[in-house]
């Protein structure tokens, strides 16, 4: 993937604090990653996820309503796909393990420095694309069926691992 290359999806951040919100939105956008969502209300972000297709998420841990850590466990189960890098003021050795248990890609603390968010969210987007070309070999190389037979008509055998 090229660093500069916009996510065909977008990029969803959920944060309740306005001024952080506005500051990661801002960051990625200044680094060529323009599909940004924003997301203030935790409640609101399963909904979303259901009618949009989204790349990454940035998720805080410290939110009224539903707690990051459970909705980071909801949406591993209901969206196993989308790399989740959590970015909170909790610097917990626990809760950072815990959360990583749970599936998120990576553990940012606050303060953030722009760098390093931007970083974490080309890395998941290189993640996200790396499985997708995976599942796509695995599906083509596991179907058995020859994409180009021509290719292959001077060949005359009837062993199947050569055939493969």
């Amino acid at each position: 993937m090229n660093p500069s290359m916009l996510p065909q999806n977008a990029v969803l951040i959920v944060e309740d604090e306005p001024e952080a919100l506005k500051s990661y939105a801002i960051t990625l956008r200044m680094a060529g990653i323009d599909n940004v969502v924003q997301c203030q209300d935790s409640r609101e972000v399963l909904p979303l996820l259901q009618e949009r297709e989204i790349n990454v998420i940035l998720l805080d841990l410290i939110m009224p309503h539903i707690p990051g850590e459970e909705l980071l466990s909801r949406i591993m189960q209901e969206f196993p796909g989308i790399p989740i890098i959590i970015v909170t003021g909790i610097d917990e050795v626990d809760t950072a393990v815990r959360c990583m248990k749970q599936g998120a890609l990576d553990y940012i603390v606050k303060p953030v420095e722009p760098s390093r968010l931007v970083s974490g969210v080309r890395r998941a987007m290189v993640t996200l694309e790396l499985q997708s070309e995976n599942r796509f070999l695995k599906e083509r190389m596991l179907s058995g069926v020859l994409q180009s037979p021509d290719a292959f008509s001077g060949i005359v055998t009837r062993n199947r691992p050569m055939l493969s």
